[in-house]
């Protein structure tokens, strides 16, 4: 699920010239980032949006009147990164996300869809539109060359951009065959796309100077007619920085913002255009009104035009003044304002059917919208979300949503039983509507459904959400005790602290709750959710069981880790308001036990990633500065209980996975890289584990065929910015590194339907054999569920033998492949990453190539003598 404690990631480069951030369905360009800061998680609302249209195809899905819109939720479909746009005909639905891929996924079954085919290699892929047997995807790839940077300038930034055509005839093997590209050399953007007939249409935006003092913008007509050649066919200027775009007829509706380049913020101020298009070669703005600031995403309905917008407020991190606004198009050369209505969290894209608009909201959710009367539209439902609505789709009776971290989610709009779960808008003048508590709990589990004691279990309050937009405070209750963490900060055990025998961890916003349950037993555990005058709350029971003990321990260890990031500042500029973050071990038992954590600097915060993996948040003093030719560090030590141990040998002949194990639907899909679908992974799937059915032998066997297949390779070990590969070219190159080994082994376990898991963390035995017992570099390896074992570590590069004697002492920081998408998505900044985010003095970027960041992972109190396998 999405984690919005804070939306930001802070990679080991993390100060770049132009960066590109995300507040919708689409990505575009942080102007803030040429001004004055690269602090992420202040960028979620300063770019400019990609909106679109398509043209009307007729679906498969049956489709009845729909008198009164009740939304339920039908079904959730997880994908690699962040869901970004949709589109939905004949049964499948075309999905792209954050890391450039284009899914065609099979929806004929809503309780069930399922990924058939994708198309890789699409850097940045926003907007999908289909027509007829292509898909058009947009895109605005921003670059750094390579080697141009020098002791006197910045590194260059440019963008390529356009849009991709996709032949989808084959569902499962979907091909690029066209690319129009609008820029190439420049930093240039691109925004909305419509397809209509043979032509495309696109807005983008070109800056001019290094640090976009000005900029200009056009709507750009493109011929279709040979789709592995588009050609700009005309074009024509629009003030400002154009979005949305709807056409119909022979006009173009698109709006607009304005952005103030010496402010460093939009001017509230937006403008609706109508373009004439009778004449592709030679469009022209026909009439033109003013609208509510920050306009966003346009469509176009009979003689009525409907616009999104709102603004972010960065400092309470809420949306405002979000709402739908109404345009008479009656006459194209001169549109009016109508009606209009507020929807809270965001208002964003927009779909139809009869009378009513769906509107997604940037917080998660979608608003209906009753607009029989265009000068009185009101809203009639929500449905919120678990992640960040960047896009709706209608087909039929059903909706469907790129809901962000949350993937694809598929929605009824008319209930068979009415009324259930429905939030119904108060529309009575003044009335405050009280917020609405929601909680979903995650966390590794045993056979039978139960938790495991003395393993973290994760509490969510993310969809909690207020009707009316405003900021909630959350607080926490175990069995009716109400949470309250330590003052102290510096020092905490595993980030879980106060109640001995449920010790626990609550995220910086509070939003969040993980506890290790030292004890079995059922606990009843509450969240409660206040808008500033009502509360709302919701609960979970549950129940904590031991696990059976799978390991023999052969020698029990106690030691020190230390993990510092290392700032060296050589831009020639001064760098303040740092922070860092570092990725935190905790306790998996009993694989590892995390006693006592101290930070380096007081102030710290723990937050969750996508995975539920920890992240120790420090903040240095407001008057810390780091001048050029200075360094600056920051670390944690993590007091660490580990085994040596060997794995109990379980007879698991008759052994299964039970069917409703929900791990294998969460581990056993496509990831990142784990290209499961491709034909070559599948055959080398099949011809490694063949035909036996016990799960444990048939893990053995692929072990051993990975093994067999793969030699390390020192090469690539020594390039520390090597690329990843996905797991079939991996097997086709040979040999690899950890991580491809981790990748390519995980990928033929899930082929076969065996549950499993990228593990990265600090191999402590490794570092051990270091004269300095320290490193700069982590290690992968993967966790495989097993029946009769459950989850269990196998470090296959190590290729010692499967389920042999474990002495690596191998620390897990982060289960889940989301450290590996830092090199592929165009939105690091909702990512988290390990190290310094800083901002900087003057208006000038420093040159991130400049500005070194290192990790090092350091053992204290422990030999490699101290290890049993040494003696």
């Amino acid at each position: 699920m999405l984690k919005k404690i804070l939306l930001a990631g802070a990679s080991l480069t993390v100060a770049i010239i132009i960066t590109i951030s995300l507040v919708s369905c689409c990505f575009s360009i942080d102007f803030d980032a040429f001004k004055t800061t690269t602090d992420a998680e202040n960028r979620e609302d300063s770019i400019a949006q990609d909106t679109e249209t398509e043209t009307a195809e007729t679906t498969a899905d049956e489709s009845t009147p729909l008198e009164k819109p009740e939304l339920y939720l039908i079904s959730k479909l997880k994908v690699p990164g962040q869901a970004i746009d949709v589109k939905s005909r004949g049964g499948f639905a075309y999905l792209t996300n954050d890391l450039g891929i284009l899914f065609v996924v099979d929806v004929k079954d809503k309780e069930n869809p399922k990924i058939i085919g994708k198309c890789s290699g699409i850097n940045a892929a926003n907007i999908v539109i289909i027509q007829g047997d292509y898909a058009y995807t947009s895109y605005t790839d921003w670059q750094r060359p390579k080697d141009e940077a020098d002791d006197s300038e910045g590194t260059e930034v440019y963008s390529v951009c356009g849009f991709k055509i996709i032949d989808i005839r084959d569902k499962k093997n979907p091909i690029v065959v066209g690319d129009y590209i609008s820029g190439s050399t420049g930093k240039k953007s691109v925004q909305g796309l419509a397809i209509q007939d043979d032509y495309a249409f696109l807005n983008s935006t070109r800056l001019f100077d290094d640090y976009a003092e000005y900029s200009e913008s056009a709507l750009e007509i493109i011929d279709l007619s040979n789709k592995s050649n588009p050609v700009l066919k005309g074009q024509c200027s629009i003030e400002g920085q154009p979005n949305g775009l709807f056409v119909s007829g022979n006009y173009a509706y698109l709006n607009n913002t304005y952005y103030d380049y010496k402010k460093g913020d939009y001017t509230g101020k937006s403008k609706f255009f109508t373009v004439d298009i009778t004449d592709k070669s030679k469009p022209y703005i026909a009439g033109f009104c003013e609208v509510p600031g920050n306009s966003w995403s346009v469509f176009v309905e009979g003689k009525s035009a409907f616009l999104s917008s709102s603004k972010y407020d960065k400092e309470n991190q809420v949306y405002n003044e979000s709402m739908l606004q109404a345009i008479d198009i009656s006459d194209p050369q001169k549109p009016r304002t109508a009606g209009n209505c507020s929807i809270a969290g965001g208002a964003w894209e927009i779909d139809i059917k009869d009378d009513f608009l769906f509107v997604s909201k940037n917080e998660g959710g979608i608003a209906v919208v009753d607009i029989s009367d265009v000068l009185k539209p009101s809203v009639l439902t929500i449905l919120n979300t678990g992640g960040n609505s960047y896009d709706i789709a209608i087909a039929g009776d059903y909706g469907y949503i790129a809901d962000g971290f949350q993937g694809l989610a598929i929605i009824g709009l008319q209930k068979k039983e009415p009324g259930e779960g429905l939030i119904v808008e108060d529309t009575a003048e003044n009335a405050n509507k009280a917020p609405v508590a929601e909680l979903e709990v995650f966390g590794d589990k045993t056979e039978g459904g139960f938790f495991i004691s003395d393993n973290p279990v994760f509490f969510s309050a993310i969809d909690s959400y207020d009707p009316e937009g405003e900021k909630l405070t959350y607080s926490w209750e175990i069995d009716g005790i109400k949470l309250v963490e330590k003052a102290a900060k510096e020092s905490f055990s595993t980030g879980f602290t106060n109640m001995p025998e449920k010790q626990f961890a609550i995220s910086e916003k509070g939003e969040e709750l993980a506890v290790n349950f030292k004890e079995p037993g059922k606990y009843i555990v509450k969240v409660l959710v206040y808008d500033g005058s009502n509360t709302a709350y919701d609960e979970a029971i549950i129940e904590v069981r031991d696990e059976l003990m799978t390991i023999e321990p052969l020698k029990e260890h106690n030691f020190d880790v230390k993990i510092e990031c290392v700032l060296t500042n050589n831009s020639g500029v001064t760098l303040k308001e740092l922070k860092c973050y570092l990725r935190t071990p905790v306790t998996f038992s009993p694989w590892q036990t995390i006693n006592s954590i101290t930070a380096s600097v007081p102030d710290t915060d723990q937050l969750f990633d996508d995975s539920w993996n920890m992240l120790t948040y420090l903040e240095f003093n407001k008057s810390l500065k780091v001048e050029s030719g200075r360094k600056v560090s920051a670390s944690i030590v993590s007091n660490v209980s580990m085994y040596e141990y060997d794995i109990k040998k379980i007879s698991t002949e008759n052994l299964e996975y039970e069917p409703d194990d929900e791990d294998l639907k969460l581990y056993t899909g496509e990831d990142l890289f784990i290209d499961i679908s491709s034909p070559v992974i599948q055959a080398a799937a099949k011809k490694a584990a063949g035909d036996e059915i016990d799960q444990v032998i048939k893990a053995k066997k692929i072990y051993a065929y990975v093994a067999s297949r793969l030699h390390y390779d020192w090469e690539r070990a020594a390039d520390r910015n090597y690329k990843f590969m996905d797991a079939s070219e991996i097997l086709k190159a040979g040999k690899g590194v950890c991580a491809d080994y981790a990748i390519l082994y995980t990928a033929l376990l899930r082929a076969n339907g065996i549950p499993s898991r990228v593990v990265g963390g600090i191999p402590v035995t490794l570092i051990l054999g270091k004269k300095s017992k320290t490193l700069d570099i982590g290690h992968a390896w993967v966790e495989v569920k097993l029946p009769g074992y459950g989850w269990i570590p196998v470090d296959i590069t190590q290729e010692q033998g499967f389920m042999k004697t474990d002495y690596f002492l191998n620390l897990a920081t982060e289960k889940g492949t989301s450290f590996l998408y830092e090199s592929q998505t165009m939105d690091w900044t909702s990512y988290y990453y390990d190290g310094f985010k800083y901002k900087w003095d003057g208006s000038k970027a420093p040159d991130s190539s400049k500005i070194m960041q290192k990790l090092y992972y350091s053992i204290i109190n422990l030999d490699l003598t101290d290890l049993a396998v040494y003696k």
